[in-house]
């Protein structure tokens, strides 16, 4: 028992810490030089090739005898192709992002924004149906009142809000300019959108594409804050008198600054919460992956590279060496192919019902360890489900023999089965332009209560100033109770019922642009393949 532990190292291999022992006595020319890797196990490049034409023999049968069907490996991009493919696509769409989102706004700015602040604010809005007030509005239509009223401050708006954008950006390294730029124009936009809306109640002259600069200082006679009349005796008594006057001329721009600030507020949430909840591709989208360096090809485990070593008595390179780093290279290379274009072979093989999966050896060509080379060996066997049958009267000895690929340890079969998509700007797009529309209609919806008492407070201070007794014809800041709420709920439905289904146009067209430019993998490449061709 004493050589048990020589004998068992030398079946196992000699240690890279063992020392060199040289034979005695004559040399076989026949045999070849032995090859050891960094384990100190034996290596035989020849039976390496012994295996792969084995697997390769195998294969081949499998295909003729119709068991294995090759993969389409034709439809799958290469990495260059994908990415010039999701470049394409992102520019288009975003090209086509920014004109969606003014169609969308401007369905509302030309007229059916000022139909529903009517309805909001006139009492006569409440006591005809909604096919009155389209039919009145037919017969009596004016085209500078009715479509045009607000809509030029409402577009400059939007001009200047993007400008503001690109400031905000040159101003980040000065947080507190920045911060004095940010309000100011806060300021502006809310008097431009006051002012778009006594456009379009019929409550500021329609000849101004904008207002008087007056309109923008307070306490003068064009601005929305007016200052109450002074008290000839001064004292501190009419002073305060004068303050609480000013506060209570303030109240009706204070709550439309108000309103318009709880609706920017809620607008992001709630285009979130309706994008989360349409059909699209973020959460299941196929990404761009990083191309591979071209230059250095990334470094395996020591424990996984064969470490072409000589002979205990040579030191010379083993035939075969070169060949064998050739491959190396090879196969690191297209490992990283085969990693991004998984993606497209899922969903190629989730789509085609009825196919049997393939049983090809996609390890024929590599086999750095033994555990390594048993697997590939595995992944190629079929194994034979025998059972008895289930006849009773049937002869001793008849069996029933069934092909079936070997069950396989991918932990990616499951996920496999699950779709994947093309995510880009331009996939993006149509869910894009409904989740705005959808949201655009629940912010108006939601916020209708406080946009109905911020219109109605201003509509009643600037009749009270340009006529000097309240107008009967607008509503009270309460909802009374002896106007007639069906109809004007039923008015105020309708008219949003109306701005959806034109946005919903716009939506319809932009999806069958994006439709139109849009290409899948295969219609890419045959361009590609047409344009390579000349």
């Amino acid at each position: 028992m004493g050589m048990h532990g020589p004998l068992t190292a030398q079946a196992l291999g000699r240690s890279p810490y063992d020392d060199v022992v040289e034979g005695e006595g004559e040399e076989d020319s026949r045999q070849p030089t032995q090859q050891y890797d960094c384990r100190g196990r034996p290596i035989n490049p020849e039976t390496r090739r012994m295996n792969r034409e084995i697997v390769r023999a195998h294969n081949e049968v499998m295909l003729v005898i119709g068991v294995a069907e090759t993969e389409n490996t034709a439809s799958t991009p290469e990495p260059e192709s994908q990415r010039r493919h999701e470049d394409y696509e992102e520019s288009i769409g975003n090209m086509l992002f920014t004109p969606s989102e003014q169609c969308i706004d401007a369905i509302g700015y030309f007229g059916l924004d000022g139909l529903r602040q009517r309805i909001l604010t006139f009492t006569c809005y409440s006591r005809i149906p909604f096919s009155n007030i389209l039919r009145s509005t037919r017969r009596n239509f004016s085209f500078k009142r009715d479509i045009l009223a607000g809509a030029p401050t409402s577009i400059a708006i939007r001009y200047l809000q993007s400008l503001v954008k690109r400031g905000e950006t040159a101003l980040q390294d000065r947080p507190t300019v920045k911060r004095f730029f940010l309000n100011a124009w806060s300021y502006f936009r809310h008097h431009l959108e006051l002012y778009a809306v006594l456009q379009r109640l019929g409550l500021a002259p329609d000849s101004l594409l904008l207002p008087n600069p007056m309109f923008f200082i307070p306490f003068t006679h064009h601005s929305p804050i007016t200052a109450p009349p002074f008290s000839r005796v001064f004292s501190i008594s009419s002073l305060l008198s004068w303050v609480e006057e000013a506060v209570v001329m303030s109240a009706p721009f204070i709550v439309w600054v108000m309103t318009q600030r709880l609706m920017r507020k809620w607008k992001f949430p709630i285009w979130g919460f309706v994008f989360r909840r349409l059909p699209n591709t973020m959460f299941r989208g196929r990404r761009c992956t990083a191309l591979p360096p071209l230059s250095l090809p990334p470094p395996t485990a020591p424990s996984d590279r064969p470490r072409p070593t000589v002979s205990p008595d040579s030191s010379a390179e083993s035939p075969g060496g070169g060949n064998r780093q050739a491959e190396s290279r090879h196969q690191t290379g297209s490992s990283t192919t085969h990693d991004t274009d998984s993606h497209a072979r899922e969903q190629s093989a989730s789509s085609t019902t009825g196919r049997r999966p393939s049983i090809l050896s996609a390890r024929a060509d590599e086999y750095a360890s033994d555990e390594e080379e048993n697997e590939g060996v595995s992944a190629t066997l079929i194994s034979f489900d025998v059972e008895a049958t289930d006849s009773s009267d049937a002869p001793p000895g008849l069996w029933s023999a069934e092909l079936r690929p070997s069950a396989g340890t991918d932990s990616k079969s499951t996920a496999s089965l699950l779709p994947v998509y093309l995510d880009t700007a331009l996939t993006q797009l149509p869910v894009m332009a409904a989740g705005r529309t959808l949201g655009d209609a629940l912010v108006r919806i939601l916020t209708a209560p406080t946009e109905a008492i911020a219109l109605r407070l201003v509509a009643h201070q600037f009749h009270w100033r340009r006529i000097g007794y309240p107008f009967q014809s607008i509503y009270n800041i309460n909802f009374s109770s002896h106007l007639p709420m069906t109809t004007f709920a039923v008015n105020f439905f309708a008219t949003e019922l109306l701005h959806l289904a034109l946005c919903g146009e716009v939506w319809a067209i932009f999806t069958g642009i994006s439709q139109w430019y849009h290409r899948t993998d295969e219609e890419w490449q045959e361009e590609e393949e047409a344009k390579a061709r000349g």
